[in-house]
């Protein structure tokens, strides 16, 4: 008989059966869909040598007037500044108390000391800066060195008392209450992942009984999370629900960012409508000079021009509206010729109509809300997001996607971390990237994605833990970072005593073949294809294999499977060859009225683009 080719639809289809998916593939990991042929994705390398304190949930690139390159990162538990490969902390200080009195107590043998600053308003993970030590003369072994450098408070004691650990121990007697310093306190900590709260106080009125703990929930405690933009060369960067602040370029990568003059106390989240250049709060204050009275569907905006100038009056464009459709708003990001805005169930467009209303409100779409604030990206105008339900797209009307994989991905999302979901664009692929959390996933943390290629118009999924995604431009390659729960390797700055395990590292993308030296397994699975003739019902013996791939560097690994029926087992003669580079063609003793193939490389430096294959096939009898 001749050669058979055997030919696949691009993308992943994991809505249908696998003898359903005839013709396509139905599993991959590290595997892109590219000119309709799959291909290994590229890899990663560490762009900076430091290690960021936290889990990272904002990234923003932007260039300065002299072409200076900043990338910045907004962690749980910090505010970072990346000046090409060198890492700067420029997270806001909340409170200075300068010259402490009575400040320190040790313990005997311990490094523990309770430090007393009347009214901190510290929490435990919080970091505070401690300078100009002065300390009484004691019994104590410490210095008043040992005293100064920037510590994380370990616990809270009460409202005028928390507790650091130092470097050193006190190994003789311990002393109380002595000693002088500053204390510099940066803004209060947020949680590392969403989650779902318990204890009492939580789920619906009237669930269990009262005074009781409840052990069950179905109230999402959000993680913390950044909204961050450019204005001009400076940085604004929001706090979710808290304050907004400025990173003054002119003040050199030594200055932290500082809270901005008049601006709300309490807002969700930011951003700098362009080309009319005002500052926008979404879910912010009704009362601005209050801490209180946030709305979750309200936003306002300082005159144009102007980073201070909030209150409006006759001669300003300072403003606020509020949203009609939804209970809070979750996201928005810049398209073409206007501002979208995402409630929990609705899309809006906000544009810039000029006095005396300032911005026009449009409502574009319901049931279409966004699932994170992070979930979004705008492609040249064309915007993508994820819903609770589904994936959405507005091109001048809002859609919703047609996905292959759509079943997979919600009924796996882990709802309790589902605020956390980040969206991304590679330009370079056509690609729009979901990270989200799974129900396997450890802590709630992120490990799978979900990519759509808007020009093929084909989905693909694969595990990858990448808490934020910026696309290249600023940069030669995409930037995202990695989350390590367990580690404290290399954290920018560093940090007088112990320190809280958890760093995230930035990564450059599309960068080589390997994970950051190692290697990478690239896996890609077909659906069931007939081997047979349907009408005949023939088992076919399979002879032969001819293999077709593209830019292959290293062996590829190839099984295939053969089945006599859809459910029924893989029968025993099931072949596992590898495919260097110079292999012409395998043998093979397979047979079956049915058969699938596995890709998988595992080996560093490895790349391949498969193309197609042939099978050389026998007629082997009807049973």
């Amino acid at each position: 008989m001749p050669l058979t080719k055997v030919n696949f639809k691009p993308g992943i289809n994991k809505q249908d059966t696998d003898y359903g998916a005839e013709g396509g593939w139905t599993d991959a990991d590290f595997v892109r869909f590219r000119y309709g042929l799959p291909e290994k994705l590229g890899g990663w390398a560490e762009a900076t040598t430091s290690t960021l304190i936290g889990i990272a949930r904002a990234q923003f690139s932007w260039f300065t007037l002299d072409q200076s390159r900043y990338t910045a990162l907004g962690t749980n538990k910090k505010l970072y500044l990346v000046s090409e490969s060198s890492v700067f902390d420029i997270t806001p200080i909340r409170y200075t108390a300068a010259a402490a009195t009575s400040a320190f107590t040790t313990t005997a043998s311990s490094d523990a000391v309770t430090c007393t600053v009347s009214a901190h308003g510290a929490t435990a993970g919080d970091f505070v800066t401690i300078s100009s030590v002065s300390l009484i003369p004691g019994s104590s072994s410490l210095t008043a060195s040992d005293f100064e450098g920037e510590f994380e408070v370990q616990s809270i004691t009460d409202a005028n008392n928390f507790v650091i650990d130092l470097e050193s121990t006190e190994t003789g007697s311990a002393f109380a209450t002595t000693g002088t310093g500053t204390f510099a306190f940066q803004i209060n900590v947020g949680p590392a992942v969403s989650a779902l709260g318990y204890g009492w106080g939580t789920a619906t009125w009237g669930a269990s009984t009262w005074g009781t703990a409840r052990t069950t929930s179905t109230t999402v405690i959000q993680g913390a999370n950044w909204s961050l933009d450019n204005w001009g060369e400076d940085l604004i960067a929001t706090f979710r629900d808290g304050a907004t602040y400025q990173w003054d370029a002119s003040g050199g990568t030594g200055t932290r960012a500082a809270r901005l003059t008049n601006s709300p106390y309490l807002s969700r989240l930011s951003i700098v409508s362009v080309p009319d250049r005002h500052l926008i709060c979404f879910g912010t204050q009704t009362t601005i000079a209050t801490s209180g009275n946030q709305d979750d569907v309200y936003f306002r905006w300082a005159s144009q021009e102007s980073l201070t100038d909030w209150t409006p009056t006759t001669t300003n464009t300072s403003g606020s509206l509020r949203i009609g459709d939804g209970s809070k708003i979750i996201g928005a990001t810049k398209s073409r010729g206007a501002i979208l805005v995402w409630t929990d169930t609705s899309l809006h467009s906000l544009q810039f109509i000029g006095p005396p209303y300032t911005f026009g409100l449009q409502q574009l779409g319901a049931n279409c809300g966004l699932v994170a604030q992070h979930a979004c990206v705008d492609v040249k105008g064309v915007s993508f997001w994820m819903s609770q339900n589904g994936f959405f797209i507005y091109d001048g009307a809002v859609k919703q996607l047609g996905c292959t994989v759509q079943d997979y991905v919600f009924s796996t999302l882990d709802p309790s971390g589902q605020n956390d979901i980040y969206c991304g664009v590679n330009t370079d692929f056509h690609e729009v990237i979901w990270f989200y959390p799974d129900t396997t996933s450890y802590s709630n943390l992120i490990n799978k994605y979900v990519i759509y290629n808007y020009v093929d118009q084909v989905w693909t999924v694969g595990t990858m833990d990448r808490t934020t995604w910026f696309d290249r431009g600023v940069y030669a390659y995409p930037y995202a970072t990695q989350y390590l729960p367990n580690s404290t390797t290399n954290v920018a700055p560093t940090i007088t005593g112990d320190l809280s395990n958890g760093v995230s590292t930035l990564f450059s993308q599309e960068n080589g073949y390997n994970g950051n030296g190692s290697a990478i397994t690239a896996t890609i699975t077909s659906g069931d294809f007939d081997i047979s003739d349907e009408q005949a019902g023939l088992v076919m013996a399979v002879r032969k294999f001819i293999p077709d791939f593209k830019n292959q560097s290293g062996n590829v690994n190839v099984i295939m499977q053969f089945k006599n029926y859809p459910q029924g087992s893989a029968s025993s003669n099931s072949s596992n060859s590898v495919v260097e580079t110079t292999t012409t063609h395998i043998d093979l003793r397979g047979r079956g009225r049915t058969a699938n193939v596995q890709f998988s490389s595992d080996t560093t430096d490895s790349n391949w683009r498969f193309g197609t294959f042939r099978l050389d096939l026998q007629p082997d009898g009807r049973r």
